[in-house]
């Protein structure tokens, strides 16, 4: 008898499968029988927990976007100074940047289809929310504890955000954003700003 595998696990390892394909061939070019083939499952088992290939893209998309906030909780979940925290995000998102292309490169794809899709636009939006929540919060507690001086947090996290999205973008198209991109740098750039003048 062979041993019932956990519903969960077989759909993390679909959801593993059709991140690799999706990371090399897009997800345009990317099929249904490409994960199959990728996963070593039947069509029938991918279909009971996917309706669709736009269900497992969401999907990919969530977990990719679960491994990036527990990173980013991480970073700054220790008992520390709102800066020094802010410096542990910033330098967790230049590593992101920098050491994964593919990731760079699907989360581009995933871009790129929001335009096309109002209920992947809508996802998108679900999942960027908390990363812009939390560093707004972290703006927030350093305005309330005297290291930064008061600025609009919503828009310190905005522009955070797409300065990230940008280098993914550059990293993407192939620049060496390795070589360029400065932890340090980054983040006494970004931390400047903030400081009381």
């Amino acid at each position: 008898m062979t041993p019932r595998v956990d519903p969960a696990e077989r759909r993390d390892e679909i959801v593993q499968a059709a991140m690799r394909c999706f990371a090399r061939t897009g997800y345009q070019a990317t099929s249904m029988d490409d994960i199959v083939a990728e996963s070593g499952l039947s069509k029938g088992t991918l279909y009971w927990h996917f309706k669709n290939k736009q269900a497992l893209f969401l999907a990919t998309l969530e977990a990719i976007f679960a491994d990036m906030s527990g990173a980013f909780e991480q970073a700054i979940a220790r008992d520390a100074p709102a800066i020094e925290r802010m410096r542990a995000l910033i330098d967790v998102s230049a590593k992101m940047v920098t050491g994964d292309r593919e990731l760079g490169g699907l989360l581009v794809d995933f871009w790129v289809q929001t335009r096309h899709d109002e209920s992947l636009n809508e996802s998108m939006r679900n999942l960027l929310q908390p990363y812009l929540d939390l560093v707004t919060q972290l703006v927030e507690e350093g305005i309330a504890g005297g290291e930064f001086r008061p600025v609009h947090a919503t828009a310190v996290a905005g522009a955070l955000a797409g300065m990230f999205d940008g280098l993914w973008l550059q990293a993407m198209v192939g620049l060496p954003v390795e070589d360029y991109v400065d932890t340090d740098s980054l983040a006494d750039w970004m931390l400047n700003g903030l400081l009381p003048r």
